[in-house]
C-alpha cells in the first residue's frame, strides 16, 4: 500500500481480523508499536455472541482452523477484559475499530442472497465488501438544497440522488478494466458496490435556522 498510488495519491487498505480468531490480542496491541501497520487501518470483526459474552463478563472461547492442514488452535480469554483492551488501544490510538459484523452481514440488501458474502470494508468502512470488492464513493453536499427562505428542497434533491448514482455506476464501468485480478473484475462487475453519502449537514441546520440535537 505504501508503494503503489495513482497520481500522488497513497493506496488505501483496511486490514481486520475475528473476534474469534487465537491472535485478536496481539493484532489489537499492534499499533501501539508506531512503526508497525503504518499503511493501513485495522478493524475488529465483533460477533453478537462475543457481545453478550462482554456483557455477561464470560469466558470466550477463540478457535482458527487451518484449511491446508486441519490443525485446529483455540484459546480461552476473558471477553469483557479483552473488549475494555480494545476500547483502551481506540482511546490511545484511535484503532482498532470495531465492525458489528453480525448487523453488517443481516442488515443489507443482498442478506437473503446464498452466494453473495461479505469479507470486509474500505479503509473508513463506510462500507461492506465482498472479496475482491472495490469501494467506490460520492457525496451529496446537503447546504446546497436548502433556499434563501431555509427551506429544505425534497424533489432536487431526490432528482440529485438518482443523478448521482446514475454517475457512479457509470465510473464503475469505466474504471472496471482497470482492476488488475480477475477476482476484482468480476466482484465489481457483479455486485456493483457503490456508496453514496451526504456532507454539509451543519450548514444546512445552520440555513434553516435548526439547532443540531434539537426535535425539530
Amino acid at each position: 500500500t505504501g508503494l503503489i498510488g495513482q497520481n500522488g495519491r497513497r493506496g488505501a487498505l483496511m486490514i481486520s481480523i475475528s473476534c474469534e480468531h487465537p491472535d485478536i490480542e496481539d493484532f489489537i496491541s499492534i499499533k501501539s508499536d508506531l512503526n508497525r501497520v503504518t499503511k493501513a487501518n485495522i478493524s475488529v470483526r465483533i460477533t453478537d455472541k462475543f457481545m453478550e459474552a462482554v456483557r455477561k463478563k464470560k469466558d470466550f472461547e477463540l478457535s482458527f482452523t487451518r484449511e491446508e492442514t486441519g490443525e485446529t488452535v483455540t484459546k480461552v480469554i476473558n471477553a469483557y477484559e479483552l473488549f475494555t483492551k480494545l476500547a483502551q488501544m481506540n482511546w490511545d490510538y484511535a484503532e482498532p475499530g470495531c465492525l458489528y459484523w453480525d448487523n453488517i452481514e443481516n442488515w443489507n440488501l443482498l442478506s437473503a442472497t446464498e452466494e453473495f458474502s461479505y469479507a470486509g470494508t474500505n479503509p473508513c468502512a463506510e462500507e461492506p465488501l465482498p472479496a475482491g470488492g472495490s469501494c467506490l464513493l460520492g457525496s451529496i453536499n446537503m447546504s446546497a438544497f436548502v433556499s434563501e427562505k431555509g427551506k429544505f428542497n425534497y424533489a432536487d434533491f431526490e432528482r440529485a440522488v438518482a443523478i448521482s448514482v446514475d454517475a457512479l455506476n457509470e465510473t464503475l464501468d469505466e474504471g472496471l478494466p482497470l482492476h488488475p485480478l480477475k477476482e476484482q473484475q468480476d466482484s465489481v462487475r457483479d455486485w456493483r458496490q457503490i456508496g453514496l453519502g451526504i456532507f454539509g449537514l451543519a450548514d444546512m441546520l445552520i440555513k434553516m435556522n435548526v439547532r443540531y440535537g434539537s426535535e425539530e
